[in-house]
This record gives C-alpha cells, sequence and structure tokens, in this order.
C-alpha cells in the first residue's frame, strides 16, 4: 500500500519553500502527498469579515467590500497554485483546507 506524505502550512504565509521541500521529498520516496491548509484566522473571524462586507456593500461602499471579499478569492487562487504545482512535480497530491484550529484539523485528518 501507498502512502502519502502530509504536508501541514498556513494558508496565509508562504509556502512555496516548503512545497516544493515536501514535493522533492514525496519523489524520492515514490510517494504522494496530501496538503493540509491551515487558516492562522478563526472561521469567526472570516465569517465577521464576510458581514462587514455586506455592511460597506449595503452602504455604497463597493470597493471596500470587495477589498475584505478578495481574501477568500486568494484562498482559491492558493489551492489551485498548489494543485498545478503537484501535477507539473508528477506527484499524486490532494489537497485539503482544514475548518478547525490546526490540532483538531490534524486529529481530523
Amino acid at each position: 500500500m501507498k502512502r502519502n506524505l502530509l504536508f501541514v502550512t498556513y494558508r496565509d504565509g508562504e509556502i512555496d519553500e516548503g512545497l516544493n521541500y515536501a514535493l522533492d521529498l514525496a519523489k524520492m520516496t515514490d510517494k504522494g502527498m496530501a496538503v493540509l491548509l491551515v487558516n492562522k484566522k478563526k472561521i469567526s473571524h472570516r465569517f465577521e469579515d464576510i458581514m462587514s462586507a455586506v455592511a460597506f456593500a449595503e452602504e455604497n461602499e463597493p470597493e471596500t467590500a470587495q477589498q475584505i471579499m478578495k481574501e477568500g478569492e486568494a484562498n482559491n487562487a492558493l489551492l489551485n497554485a498548489i494543485e498545478e504545482k503537484c501535477k507539473i512535480s508528477g506527484i499524486a497530491a490532494a489537497v485539503h483546507t482544514a475548518v478547525k484550529d490546526t490540532a483538531a484539523s490534524l486529529r481530523d485528518f
């Protein structure tokens, strides 16, 4: 049975160096890889950001609302970039996003 390496990182940090190392390690050991992206910001804070964006939009401040919401779009772009980098490297990878804190997410994973 082929086992995967687990690469855990914060989604709002710099991940290139760590991801490159994990990809090299996966190649050397002939393993696949699972990537777990953990948020430093709690879900409740993200919900507050979304509600703030809604409030700005209702007050005819669409630029501010869009700026707040761009954070979520950047996260989706990060997922796609990681998946693409793994694909180009020839490593089978699954990218997951943690919903809970780091310890609970690892335990659930």
